[in-house]
């Protein structure tokens, strides 16, 4: 039997208070300590050879996928917080701190990345057995193959935090000019006003109201117009910095990290781009974000994506 499920989480259910929640910043002073630490720990780690004790980078390797599940918790409640209040600053300061966590959770996988390529193939597959990395250990060989492509980990890490703070602060321009949007328009039978975010959402997700999906691309791109240049610079500089990233590392297009990221093919990517074009005219929503991107902007949107 089919059971149809509530489209919205009580917050306060997972951290009372809303931004102000004491609970969520005790989360994130905790994930923040426990981070720290595992840094620590990592750069103090050598990789394990041929008969040697193995515990200890495979208990990093378990507090690695704990500390990806917590940033990941703690991004989403951050989220959620904003979209609720678009113009709630202390929930976009949230927002910004779990940024930064995440970043360093990056910067811990690459030094795990380290880790992870100079460890003999065999004494790696003893480590990863363990039942308790279960499906993870997919994503660690997988890291490992695409590591051994990149550059040596300390150049590795100074590329990433270069072209990562800027990513971040051309991010940071495009949500506040999202977040200064107002959209009105009619919905369920009332006349509703809506912030940036909340409509570029609903742009890319399904609506039971057919005459407001179909009004709000209009409806945003008359919005977006007076500063049309400005989410256009940007975007072009976060695309910049992607393709800057990709020659440093030696790939000459940058869209292949993003296929091997997503699992994708150049045949599947072209196979699936044809086929939205081809059918554009029978599916409403394609067509709101092929007149929103462009004829070859979701192929962009893919390397605008971390």
């Amino acid at each position: 039997m089919n059971k149809q499920v509530e489209k919205r989480w009580e917050l306060d259910t997972l951290f009372p208070g809303g931004a102000a929640s004491e609970a969520f910043a005790a989360f994130l002073q905790g994930l923040d300590a426990d981070l720290a630490r595992a840094w620590e720990a990592a750069q103090g780690m050598q990789a394990p050879q041929r008969g040697q004790d193995t515990n200890l980078f495979r208990e990093g390797v378990l507090v690695l996928a704990d500390l990806e599940a917590r940033v990941t918790e703690a991004e989403s409640f951050a989220t959620s917080l904003v979209r609720q209040n678009t113009v709630d600053g202390a929930a976009s300061r949230l927002q910004r701190r779990c940024v930064q966590l995440a970043h360093r959770l990056n910067s811990l996988y690459i030094e795990t990345d380290r880790l992870l390529v100079a460890t003999p193939e065999d004494v790696l597959h003893d480590v990863l057995a363990d039942e308790r990395i279960g499906a993870g250990a997919y994503t660690l060989w997988e890291r490992r193959t695409i590591a051994e492509q990149r550059l040596a980990p300390e150049v590795e890490q100074l590329v990433t935090d270069l072209a990562g703070n800027g990513v971040k602060s051309w991010a940071h321009v495009r949500h506040r000019l999202a977040a200064r949007l107002q959209v009105t328009l009619e919905m369920d039978g009332q006349e509703r006003t809506i912030g940036g975010r909340q409509a570029f959402h609903l742009l890319f997700t399904s609506q039971a109201d057919g005459m407001a999906r179909r009004a709000l691309p209009e409806l945003v791109r008359e919005a977006v117009a007076p500063d049309a240049e400005l989410y256009a610079l940007a975007l072009g500089q976060i695309l910049q910095l992607r393709v800057q990233t990709a020659k440093l590392r030696g790939v000459d297009d940058p869209l292949q990290e993003r296929l091997v990221e997503h699992r994708l093919s150049e045949r599947t990517l072209t196979a699936m781009e044809e086929t939205l074009l081809a059918n554009v005219g029978r599916m409403e929503s394609t067509s709101a974000r092929r007149r929103s991107w462009g004829w070859n902007g979701w192929r962009r949107r893919i390397c605008w994506r971390r």
